[in-house]
């Protein structure tokens, strides 16, 4: 009989002999894999295995991740930075402590009146009295002749120096050196200073938790509303503001701050120097700043005193 006429039972005892062999042999029937998960091969007649074959995994979908607080901050800065020609610079930690989150292309510069705050602190302790009216009137209207008073309550130059550098370094300032001389006609030596926004961040964040640290605060809610641009956009907020014309006429603008963010507070230096040189705009940018963070507090860091 040819092989075209073999009968049916004829060729099932080849296939079953052919299993067989391949069972004792250790060999496997060839397989596929589709979506991951190997199916036998289905050819005709052939034997396959009774186990249900693996039902193919739900395709899966590839959510990004949530951006963390600290990409959040820095999307949205970038954003403010960008819409506002000039360089701008913002620092930022929790109170109490932690780590320091540094942005933009502005890092440091004269402190000008931002310096009374620990002028003001360094006053109050070396007098032991929260209730100095020259530490009202510098804080709260940024009296110049006021913090010239404070200074002088503390010494000579280079003792008034040492007295407010002190502050600092139990602030967790540890580098700022205060200027004690006259560098520019008609502005004080000690606004003068160059205070980097980090080191300013780093002592805004100890601030209230020093001895009479909460009495400077107190003053810095009261800040006159002239002066209530940047951080003052932000409900509640404590800051002191700084601004002054380079030597080629160009302003800068600065502030540090702290704010209530959860059921703690965040600490906050920004400074702005507007490619027009104009006080006015260094304010608008500072504003931007400040409604940025006010409308981001769920990604800012946050701490109190221990």
């Amino acid at each position: 009989m040819s092989t075209r006429h073999r009968s049916s039972s004829t060729r099932m005892v080849g296939i079953m002999a052919a299993v067989v062999v391949l069972s004792l042999t250790g060999c496997t029937i060839p397989t596929s894999t589709v979506e991951g998960n190997a199916v036998a091969e289905r050819a005709p007649d052939a034997v396959v295995d009774s186990t249900p074959p693996l039902v193919p995994a739900e395709p899966r979908i590839d959510l990004p991740l949530p951006a963390s607080g600290a990409q959040v901050i820095r999307d949205e800065f970038a954003t403010v930075a960008t819409a506002h020609p000039g360089r701008l610079g913002l620092a930022y930690m929790p109170v109490g402590g932690g780590q320091v989150q540094v942005l933009g292309d502005w890092s440091s510069g004269v402190a000008w009146s931002t310096i009374k705050v620990p002028l003001a602190l360094a006053a109050m302790r070396s007098s032991g009295s929260a209730e100095l009216p020259s530490a009202t009137s510098a804080i709260v209207y940024s009296d110049n002749a006021a913090a010239e008073d404070l200074w002088t309550s503390l010494g000579d130059a280079p003792a008034a120096a040492d007295a407010v550098e002190q502050v600092l370094l139990d602030g967790g300032d540890p580098s700022t050196g205060v200027q004690e001389e006259r560098i520019r006609s008609g502005y004080t030596s000690f606004g003068q200073t160059d205070w980097s926004l980090a080191h300013q961040a780093q002592f805004t964040s100890k601030l209230q938790c020093l001895d009479f640290g909460a009495s400077i605060v107190d003053l810095m809610q009261q800040i006159s509303s002239d002066q209530s641009w940047g951080l003052g956009r932000i409900p509640g907020a404590a800051f002191k503001g700084g601004w002054g014309p380079g030597e080629d006429g160009s302003y800068l603008v600065r502030q540090l701050g702290i704010f209530g963010v959860a059921d703690g507070f965040t600490a906050v230096a920004i400074a702005a120097e507007p490619d027009s040189g104009s006080f006015d705009d260094g304010t608008v940018m500072l504003d931007a700043v400040a409604e940025m963070l006010g409308s981001n507090t769920n990604s800012l860091p946050y701490g109190a005193c221990a």
